[in-house]
């Protein structure tokens, strides 16, 4: 080989080796698939809320569904534990087949709640519980008017209890899908987007209820990671009563179509066959070659992962601030939705008659339930109260639930 070709030779493989490292070396571009999967930690995943969840739900198990409900309710030792649970599920569409619905349906006839965020739900999930098809906005009604400096694109409660001004701000596409129409009769109304648009409504359906979102954007790790639109979050979740729950990963489009380089070469049959032969190169290499030419590489321990950390903190955030009695009132509210939901009472008068109707229902001592209500009137008449006072408030509302 003359020393002309030679030269050009090594500037080709300089050229290419340059190439590969600036491709290796470089940055790798933010996946923004919706998976809602509670593995994923990109933005449009679900690893942050499904962390939080522990936090939202204390002292009650979080379990993971990878199987249809109808497969789930066949095995006789779970049937019972399934009655008056939670269900939570987030993805963009929620096309149960019919024998899962039915399953749903009779869970949710029996007591359990069920929590979906969706932009669209099937026909005949819509049918049954009365529902019309969902809209979309359109994009001009988001966009500000010439001269408009206060419009924002955002979210926001119908309780004033949980209300907040200005509204939880989200992104535009976070927040098109609204519902259109429903039965009055069965259906409460939960929450807006800042258009006016109902994005959150409650079902009735026997002993259970259907919790009803329109954008499940607004749940994913993008989101988490603010503070403001945490708080919306767990809100949202706060209306499921305290109950084992089940995170559903099975209609989830992040668990059925993971779409990874690794799924890809397995679908084709002759990059299968190739990542095989190479897989059992490297078990024979290692096998015959792999003796240990070096020494011990020392183990290096991993950084901690702060993540969830710090999602614990912007969860104590109204504890820290001292602020017992906003957090007394917020706990109030969530008990009442409770006495509504599990016992069918109008909360509206805590009178002698309220008190006696949940001591019969409920089966609790009258002398312990007149103390607990006798402690939220005190605490809804002071202007502040101690730390001591939300304590005592908070071991009376957890003996009340045991």
């Amino acid at each position: 080989m003359q020393k002309k070709d030679r030269k050009f030779l090594y500037i080709l493989g300089f050229s290419f080796l340059l190439l590969f490292g600036v491709e290796y070396t470089a940055p790798k571009p933010l996946d923004w698939s919706r998976t809602f999967s509670k593995n994923d930690k990109i933005p449009y995943g679900n690893y942050l809320l499904y962390n939080l969840l522990q936090s939202i739900f204390p002292d009650m198990p979080i379990h993971t569904l990878n199987t249809s409900l109808y497969q789930l309710l066949n095995e006789s030792s779970l049937d019972e534990a399934l009655w008056e649970s939670n269900f939570i599920l987030i993805n963009d569409q929620f096309q149960p087949d019919a024998t899962d619905l039915g399953k749903m349906l009779a869970l949710a006839e029996e007591g359990s709640n069920f929590f979906i965020a969706s932009h669209t739900f099937s026909e005949k999930f819509q049918d049954t519980l009365q529902l019309g098809a969902m809209n979309m906005l359109p994009f001009w009604r988001m966009r500000p008017q010439q001269g408009d400096t206060t419009h924002h694109t955002g979210a926001n409660f119908v309780n004033p209890q949980l209300r907040t001004e200005p509204f939880y701000p989200f992104r535009e596409n976070e927040i098109f899908f609204n519902f259109s129409s429903f039965d009055t009769l069965r259906t409460t109304v939960l929450g807006q987007n800042s258009m006016g648009d109902i994005n959150y409504i409650k079902v009735e359906y026997g002993k259970g209820n259907f919790y009803l979102h329109a954008n499940p954007l607004i749940f994913t790790n993008y989101n988490m990671v603010k503070a403001d639109n945490q708080e919306y979050i767990t809100k949202a979740l706060s209306y499921l009563p305290l109950r084992p729950t089940y995170w559903d990963e099975y209609h989830n489009k992040g668990y059925q179509m993971a779409k990874t380089p690794l799924r890809f070469v397995l679908m084709q049959p002759s990059l299968k066959w190739a990542y095989y032969l190479t897989f059992f190169t490297l078990i024979v290499f290692v096998i015959f070659r792999g003796k240990r030419k070096q020494k011990i590489i020392p183990i290096h321990k991993p950084h901690p992962n702060t993540t969830l950390q710090f999602v614990g903190t912007i969860g104590r955030l109204y504890f820290q601030h001292k602020d017992h009695k906003n957090l007394a009132l917020k706990k109030i509210t969530y008990f009442k939705e409770f006495l509504r939901s599990r016992y069918y009472l109008n909360t509206q008068q805590l009178d002698e008659h309220f008190i006696r109707q949940l001591v019969s229902k409920s089966g609790k001592k009258e002398e312990e339930v007149r103390r607990l209500f006798q402690l939220i009137d005190q605490i809804s008449s002071q202007g502040q109260i101690s730390e001591a006072t939300l304590l005592e408030l908070n071991d009376r509302m957890e003996k009340f639930y045991q």
